[in-house]
């Protein structure tokens, strides 16, 4: 499309697709899904523009699997990028051929990517609903928008060295968005594009596109994230930093055109590319003496530089030692911190080993190639191999996996916890996100980082962490959604989630071990009152209303250097997941979220319901009969036997497009302890409750997808058909 030779093009592909971000998100399927729709919806726009119409449907169909496949910011950063190009492409023709033939190109796209769109309506419509109900609704603040942002050092030095671009060097978590290398050699390249070809109009573009996204990408580091955040749509996000995928892909590009540019004899008779290839002889030689040096000090001087970053540490970054469990677990955050640094820098690990070598075969094939020492079609072949070997051993590429005896190993705590709890009984892990890091923390130097992550894998597992006991049948409360509607947020933060999308205690910093056990010791009941049955946590849980019932060591690999305890407690008097209620009160409008949640842990017998439920409460417990629920995809079936009127509480979270009947009439729905469903049965006797849900907006999604469906083939045909004309 835009005049790559078959080399150059591999090169533009190899790069964008094994670039950090893409390689390191290939495993989440929102990603994945549409990571071609990117180059393939701009070099649609490029062809429908040049007056190859029959092109529509690619565009369409590319727009089409982006919403309805992919991740929402990435699917808004690829429309951001369309739109950017098409107004760019709409300015040359306008100023080429004339205003009417640019706005019919525009039209052309403009009816394709509305026709994509609109064929995801189906998605859309109940997206919309979703998002109006979440803690997102108004938008992000820009504090937590902005999170995830590069500082402009980070961004440079993410191009030029792989261990900068992953932030364990200075942090446990590994963030894809800020993997940015391509390479030692791909910002050289670009810049020779750059340089023989500054006049041309795909290579302003581009630049402006790198340039721009890089900017976005730092985030609160800039003045051109806060402009953007206050624009429709892009307030909902965070994570700026995956702006970098869009310069990723304008990068690739030039680095493909910088290539065939190294067969052009005259070109290393150009001052600046000269003077590129001098700089990136020097950039060697400072990684090499860096190298060399970071060595030195890192093993040579540890006997100096350990007892002050203790102190640092205990001064700066931890505050106390009474932040962590055991003294020894404070000390050894810094001795991993000291080992990931000479992981990242000292030539006794593979992966600077090997970004040294690559500098200096890139610095030994620009001097050859400058003192017409090596032929430019080998200079070419040999900057292509190194390029190629260079991003395939960078290290996101050694992402290992769980191994699948320990995948497969069954919990130690299903000796308690028994699987297949489904409509039963929940379960909750008392913050095993925290824990997890702390017991690798106790490992401190003696694992190296593969091992602690399967450590923690093994501890999260085994405290049945959010998402994972699904894998064993066993339902659990928690678990992080970014669109949970914002009661089920407030309710989760206040019972000690950390996948909330609110923030709670269980995250509180100001709290220490003491104080967060306090705070579930009163909050607990309300967990009962959720469905909760059994509390697992890799530390002790003085609470009354918290019953141990079992302590063990757990069985940990047999390399691991640590010991930890597993305890498993179950919750007093926790609610069936369907009951039926007597008494309840009403909330009061206005009500402020936490003194609602306050009683309900203080009564947790007493549910609270978002309006009357139109019958008469009373306080004599009746002997009722509800039976185990018969579900189906869309609905739930409960047969009760009542002695008296009552309140169905159904212990499965309500939302929008939940319709009940009772005995096959329809009967409204309460909202119960602001997040739980219930059913008014007003007659005592044996009833057929039926609930079955339709999200919002999906039979107008599918009537508009279809119709655009339909659109998006007569928008294909209509223009293979002008291109015959």
């Amino acid at each position: 499309v835009w005049g790559l030779s078959r080399l150059g093009a591999y090169m533009a592909a190899f790069l964008f697709t094994y670039g950090g971000f893409v390689f390191a998100t290939s495993r989440f399927l929102n990603y994945a899904d549409i990571f071609f729709a990117l180059p393939a919806g701009v070099g649609a726009i490029e062809l429908i523009t040049r007056g190859q119409r029959r092109f529509s449907g690619l565009l369409a169909l590319s727009a089409a699997v982006t919403v309805l496949a992919g991740h929402p910011q990435i699917a808004l950063l690829w429309g951001f990028v369309w739109l950017l190009f098409a107004a760019t492409r709409f300015w040359w023709i306008w100023g080429d051929s004339g205003l009417q033939r640019a706005v019919t190109g525009l039209a052309w796209v403009g009816a394709a990517a509305a026709s994509g769109l609109a064929v995801g309506a189906v998605r859309l419509l109940p997206t919309l609903t979703t998002t109006g109900l979440s803690a997102r609704a108004g938008g992000l603040d820009f504090a937590v928008a902005s999170q995830g942002s590069i500082p402009p050092w980070s961004l440079v030095l993410g191009y030029l060295y792989p261990a900068f671009d992953i932030p364990r060097v200075l942090n446990e978590t590994l963030n894809a968005e800020e993997l940015l290398y391509l390479g030692l050699a791909a910002p050289a390249l670009a810049l020779v594009a750059v340089v023989v070809g500054w006049r041309q109009r795909l290579v302003v573009f581009l630049s402006g596109l790198i340039l721009l996204t890089w900017i976005l990408s730092m985030g609160s580091f800039s003045l051109g994230f806060p402009l953007l955040h206050k624009l429709p749509l892009f307030e909902f996000f965070r994570q700026p930093a995956r702006f970098g995928i869009a310069a990723s892909f304008g990068l690739a590009y030039l680095v493909a055109m910088g290539i065939e540019h190294l067969r052009d004899a005259d070109l290393r008779s150009r001052q600046l590319v000269r003077w590129i290839g001098r700089v990136w002889v020097w950039l060697a030689g400072l990684i090499g003496a860096g190298a060399v040096a970071a060595t030195i000090v890192l093993t040579g001087f540890a006997f100096l530089i350990v007892p002050y970053a203790y102190d640092y540490i205990d001064r700066v970054i931890v505050g106390s030692e009474g932040r962590f469990l055991t003294a020894e677990r404070y000390y050894r955050t810094f001795d991993q911190l000291y080992e990931q640094m000479t992981a990242a820098f000292s030539l006794e690990y593979w992966a600077p080993r090997w970004s040294l070598l690559a500098a200096l075969l890139t610095a030994l094939i620009f001097w050859r190639y400058l003192r017409h020492r090596v032929s430019p079609a080998s200079a070419q072949a040999a900057l292509v191999g190194v390029l190629v070997f260079d991003v395939l051993l960078a290290p996101f590429h050694g992402i290992p996996t769980v191994p699948d005896d320990w995948y497969a190993r069954e919990p130690q705590v299903a000796s308690v916890v028994p699987g297949g709890s489904g409509g039963e009984w929940r379960v909750f892990s008392y913050r095993s996100q925290a824990q997890k890091f702390e017991l690798s923390t106790a490992a401190g130097t003696e694992l190296d980082r593969t091992r602690r992550d399967l450590l923690e894998y093994v501890f999260l597992n085994e405290t049945l962490a959010p998402n994972l006991p699904m894998t064993g049948g066993r339902a659990s409360i928690d678990g992080y959604e970014n669109l949970m509607p914002q009661t089920t947020a407030d309710y989760l933060a206040f019972v000690g989630s950390e996948r909330s999308t609110v923030a709670g205690f269980a995250s509180d910093s100001a709290l220490d071990a003491d104080g967060r056990i306090e705070v579930l010791r009163r909050r607990a009941p309300a967990l009962a009152a959720a469905n909760v049955r059994f509390v697992t946590s890799g530390v002790p849980l003085d609470a009354s209303d918290l019953r141990e019932v079992r302590v063990e060591d757990l069985a940990l690999p047999t390399w691991a250097s640590v010991d930890q305890n597993l305890y498993v407690y179950e919750l007093a008097d926790w609610a069936p997941r369907a009951w039926i209620a007597r008494d309840w009160q009403v909330i009061q409008p206005g009500a402020p979220p936490s003194a609602t949640l306050d009683t309900i842990a203080a009564r947790p017998g007493r549910p609270l319901v978002d309006s009357d439920p139109g019958i008469r409460p009373s306080s004599v417990a009746g002997n009722d009969v509800v039976h185990p629920p018969k579900r189906g995809p869309d609905r739930v079936t409960v047969r009760v036997d009542l002695s008296d009127p009552g309140l169905l509480v159904f212990n499965e979270a309500m939302f929008p497009g939940w319709q009940a009947t009772v005995d096959g009439r329809p009967t409204q729905m309460v909202t119960v302890n602001t997040l739980m469903r219930g059913v008014p049965i007003d007659s005592p006797g044996t009833h057929t409750v039926e609930m079955t849900y339709s999200p919002p907006g999906l039979g107008a999604g599918l009537a508009v997808s279809f119709t655009a469906l339909g659109a998006l083939i007569v928008l294909a045909v209509v223009g293979f058909w002008a291109d015959r004309r």
